[in-house]
């Protein structure tokens, strides 16, 4: 990932639009959790004694943890690098094998899980597979040990009725609504939206936990939009189109539902 983090800050700014820095920042969370994985792996791994029912004396309980086997992986499209990888580094810590699974809507970075990180790995250990809805259905139609899925609820459950065919265990991380409550006890209407419009503006808003509706008091209400405003002037300049801290959707059909909802 390292000797590759070049490549794919590019590939993230292709298609997200991403500035320097966040696209970095999303290399040293990947690095991060790689080194938390590294640090504590040993002392995960160890057996946890447990207490012995009388009736099974003069035995010895303990818990011990065991690969699942062989662990699909489906990376979103909003963070590609970030939550493809990070469920790859801890299911091969683990000791499973893994067949990520990147988005076909972040073409340069799947460009660059093909290219340039692909070769580095070991093809025992881990596999990255290419392709469309098509590809994807296909994938979700074999069975797995276990399945990692990040996306949408429409898709979550998509995944859900594959998984339960083999009764395959899964992790689905999907989107959902995430209010923000500006209520009358806000001593700072401009640190509140400093916050707001800061997590909703990384990566354009493609974030699952971006804020999506603020639900604001009526006394701090005319303050509060003044001030949404003027933050976004200070982040991006009267013309954000012209700012290089302004991220871009990743489809234009995203972009039109995001225009039609204004």
């Amino acid at each position: 990932v390292l000797g590759a983090s070049e490549e794919g800050c590019s590939a993230l700014s292709s298609d997200l639009g991403r500035s320097r820095t966040e696209a970095q920042a999303e290399i040293e969370m990947v690095l991060g959790e790689i080194d938390v994985q590294m640090k504590n792996l040993r002392s995960w791994m160890r057996p946890e004694p447990q207490m012995t029912h009388a009736l099974l004396l003069p035995g010895h309980t303990e818990v011990r943890r065991e690969p699942y086997g062989v662990v699909l992986v489906i990376a979103p499209f909003n963070y590609p690098i970030f939550l493809g990888l990070v469920p790859v580094v801890g299911a091969i810590a683990a000791g499973n094998t893994v067949v990520l699974k990147p988005s076909e809507l972040s073409l340069r970075t799947e460009e660059w899980y093909r290219s340039k990180l692909a070769p580095m790995l070991s093809q025992d250990t881990c596999q990255i597979l290419t392709g469309d809805v098509n590809f994807t259905t296909a994938l979700l139609s074999l069975r797995w040990d276990f399945i990692f899925f990040t996306g949408s609820p429409r898709v979550g459950r998509i995944v859900s009725r594959a998984a339960a065919e083999y009764l395959t265990p899964t992790i689905l991380e999907l989107g959902g609504k995430s209010p923000v409550i500006v209520d009358a006890s806000v001593s700072s209407v401009v640190e509140a939206a400093k916050r707001i419009i800061s997590g909703k503006m990384i990566n354009a808003g493609q974030t699952c936990i971006a804020p999506d509706y603020v639900l604001v008091h009526r006394s701090k209400h005319k303050a509060f939009v003044n001030q949404l405003v003027r933050c976004c002037r200070d982040f991006f300049g009267k013309d954000p189109r012209q700012s290089a801290d302004y991220g871009r959707m990743c489809t234009v059909t995203s972009a039109e539902r995001a225009g039609l909802l204004i």
